[in-house]
This record gives structure tokens, sequence and C-alpha cells, in this order.
């Protein structure tokens, strides 16, 4: 292994996410359902990011209460973005 692999690892996955995120947003089907995968998807990247580019390992008491907030804000916002598709549906 050289020394530029624990950089390139994480580099193609997050090409890979990318690559998933254009292939979800070009593809056809419910608005509801892609605006939540590609929330899904931003917040697997902001997790590799978080734990591999920012050296997260090092303080692991930081990483996890920023990836709990990440989680909850992700979570929150699906929420909130499935409740508005649904009331525009009803109305």
């Amino acid at each position: 292994m050289t020394a530029s692999t624990p950089v390139l690892l994480p580099f193609l996955t997050l090409i890979a996410l990318t690559a998933a995120e254009i292939g979800i947003a070009l593809a056809g089907g419910d608005r509801a359902t892609r605006i939540t995968a590609l929330v899904g998807l931003l917040g697997v990247k902001a997790a590799v990011v978080l734990t591999l580019f920012m050296r997260a390992q090092a303080s692991r008491r930081a990483a996890r209460l920023t990836i709990c907030a990440l989680a909850t804000a992700v979570g929150f916002a699906v929420v909130l973005m499935l409740e508005a598709a649904y009331r525009a549906r009803v109305s």
C-alpha cells in the first residue's frame, strides 16, 4: 500500500456516491422518494468526509456528537420534506 491509499479510498467512495446522486436525480419516479434518497446520500457523504478526511478518529467524542447532530438534522429534513410532499398531494 502506498502513502496515497488512505486518501484514495474515501475519494473513490465520494465519486461513487456522487455518481449515485446523479443517477437518482436523473431517474424517473416519485419526487419524494428521490429527495429522500438524495438526503440520505448527503448524510453518508458528510460522514465519509468527517471520519476520513477530517481525522475524526482522533477525537471520538466530538466525532460521535457531530455525527449524531448530522443524523438528527437529516432525519428532520426527511420528515419535513415527506410531510410537504404529502400536503402538496392532498390539497
